[in-house]
């Protein structure tokens, strides 16, 4: 100060709190004096500012108005800073009941929190306004990239923030967020009851208008009157109709973050997940399905509250488009595959139940049994769910919309389960009575035909694995093949010697079935049969009925192709509005096709 260091004392700081909306720290300075200098959102000033004060004055407030509009459209972050002169007995006294505060515990007066809080807010009063300050936040490389994406993925956007609105609505614009032709809607009644009429005149406009898309705006006393009981609903319906492409919610408190988060959980039923790089978001980060951090300027306590953690925003691109995507895919076909084997093999002893003349006599071995999910079965799909990619990484960045199929859940869902199971028991029923109706009389054998049953079961297994791989590497080739080059060599070491003393029912049977023409006519004529059922399905299915991502599968080798699909898909983008969340409506597909080349197939998707 004046080219000379000065020493202040901080006796205390007053740290931020979602009820409070604001900080301050108390200062002693060398000439004795003892001040509070409080920083805060201008509504929040506004209410602790001493009137009578000149510089309080109301003239004086419609200038700071008019700067902090000005630096707002600027998308700067303001705030408001001002400051008390406190008597040393005050302080005194203030202090004590402070540090006792500190050290309570909860009685009738409160919990500890509550009545630090309370003695926080009786000290921040009366404050005498000092200036407007504005910070440039400037945006991180690749945000309007990443949010240009995760719109063509069908996600909606909600951006909640304890910034100014204007500053909020042009950092949305600057980011691509919100379209130059979208329509601005704000929620301003900060009463209950016009509250609600304002939000219902919102939605009859939204419905007889011509705009490309809506931006609802909702700030402060608005949201909270909007979020009464009565008007819930209400809200609602306006944040979820489809013309409203974004919601920005600005000078909120951490504890409103978390509550519309929970709102949306608890009345739309969606899938939430909340990103954020600040302490001020630990509690919306908590409150979603998944919480992201980013680890930055602002501390690590985002990134240590949240279940991922990433360095830049535009890594949440890769994390669901691409990491999410392909997890959803992996595990959605490594149930239905769980699914699918375990019932080939319970549909067994539920036919040799009746065969068996319902005794407690057990179709396969117990031997048998054990080792079919744990070795000759497990390897295959363990591979498949780590390596597996239906679609490479570029593609699924270049190719968003492939996340929409996980966003409804299409893949796995009661009808994949149903047809999943349909097709296990089909399968299962075709490799009974095959084996059990043509080879049991000329094995003449039970265990003969037990051992001929499970080895068809196997084998059909790892050919339903083959089916349903779409990236083929050495080593999932590799460990199929060795897969079954191992059972037949069990299998072979079980039925004999080695195996005698386990089950000695079994000794001599594999050597018994192996010189039967028949065993090998039957059981490759089941793998043969049920592969070629299984692939004229997804012949008819990809030539007729093509899902996206096959699509961009044929699509891969020709980038004229691949332009046309880009240019059907963005068409149709422009052409339709974002479905509302929690609507599962498919387009109809095409009937009565007979021949399509994907030149044609572009042009239905674009339609």
């Amino acid at each position: 100060l004046n080219s000379s260091h000065v020493k202040f004392k901080v006796l205390h700081e007053l740290a931020f709190t979602s009820d409070r909306k604001r900080m301050s720290v108390i200062v002693e300075f060398p000439d004795g004096t003892i001040r509070v200098i409080v920083k805060g959102a201008d509504n929040v000033m506004k209410e602790i500012a001493d009137p009578s004060i000149s510089v309080n004055s109301k003239q004086m407030w419609e200038q700071t108005e008019r700067q902090l509009y000005q630096f707002s459209r600027e998308g700067l972050r303001v705030m408001l800073v001002g400051h008390r002169n406190l008597s040393r007995d005050d302080f005194k006294s203030w202090n004590a009941r402070y540090m006792a505060a500190l050290e309570s515990f909860t009685d009738r007066g409160g919990t500890r929190k509550e009545k630090m809080e309370k003695l926080q807010a009786e000290i921040e009063v009366n404050i005498k306004m000092l200036g407007v300050t504005a910070i440039e936040d400037k945006l991180q490389e690749g945000v309007p990239g990443t949010l240009k994406l995760l719109k063509k993925a069908n996600i909606k956007i909600w951006v909640l923030t304890g910034d100014k609105q204007n500053t909020a609505v042009n950092i949305g614009k600057s980011c691509g967020l919100i379209g130059w032709g979208y329509q601005l809607c704000y929620i301003r009644e900060t009463e209950e009851n016009a509250c609600r009429a304002q939000m219902q005149a919102l939605i009859e406009a939204l419905n007889i208008s011509t705009s490309e898309g809506a931006a609802l705006m909702v700030s402060g006393k608005s949201l909270r009157a909007s979020m009464t009981e009565s008007n819930r609903d209400v809200l609602m319906d306006l944040m979820n109709h489809d013309k409203v492409r974004v919601v920005i919610a600005s000078r909120m408190s951490p504890k409103e973050k978390a509550n519309i988060v929970t709102l949306v959980k608890t009345t739309l039923k969606v899938i939430t997940l909340a990103i954020g790089d600040g302490a001020n978001d630990v509690s919306m980060i908590r409150a979603a399905h998944v919480g992201v951090g980013i680890r930055g300027k602002e501390g690590m306590q985002a990134a240590n509250s949240a279940d991922y953690a990433i360095s830049k925003f535009r890594f949440l691109a890769e994390l669901l488009l691409v990491h999410g995507n392909l997890s959803y895919m992996r595990n959605s076909a490594l149930i239905l595959y769980f699914f699918y084997k375990n019932l080939l093999m319970a549909v067994q002893q539920i036919y040799f139940t009746f065969v068996a003349g319902y005794s407690s006599e057990e179709v396969f071995d117990g031997y048998m049994l054990n080792t079919f999910n744990l070795c000759w079965t497990a390897l295959p799909i363990l591979l498949f769910s780590v390596f597996d990619r239906p679609a490479n990484l570029d593609e699924l960045i270049e190719f968003p919309q492939l996340y929409i199929p996980g966003n409804r859940s299409e893949l796995f869902n009661f009808r994949t389960f149903w047809i999943s199971f349909a097709e296990a028991i089909a399968h299962g029923s075709i490799i009974w009575l095959v084996i059990w109706i043509t080879t049991h009389d000329i094995l003449e054998s039970y265990w003969a035909a037990s051992v001929a049953t499970y080895t068809a079961v196997v084998l059909v297994a790892n050919t339903k694995m083959v089916l349903i791989t779409t990236t083929w590497f050495w080593f999932n080739a590799l460990i199929i093949i060795l897969t079954i080059l191992v059972y037949f060599l069990f299998i072979w070491l079980y039925c004999g010697p080695i195996g005698f003393s386990f089950s000695p029912w079994l000794f001599g049977v594999i050597q018994m079935i192996v010189i039967q023409p028949m065993y090998w006519l039957a059981v490759l004529w089941l793998v043969g049969a049920l592969f070629l059922q299984d692939y004229v399905i997804y012949y008819i299915k990809r030539a007729f009925f093509p899902s996206l991502l096959m699509l961009v599968q044929e699509s891969r080798s020709d980038n004229q192709l691949k332009q046309e699909l880009l240019v059907a898909l963005d068409s149709h983008n422009k052409s339709k509005s974002l479905p509302v969340w929690g609507s599962e409506k498919k387009v109809p597909a095409a009937r009565g096709v007979k021949d399509l080349n994907l030149h044609t197939k572009l042009k239905m998707m674009a339609t």
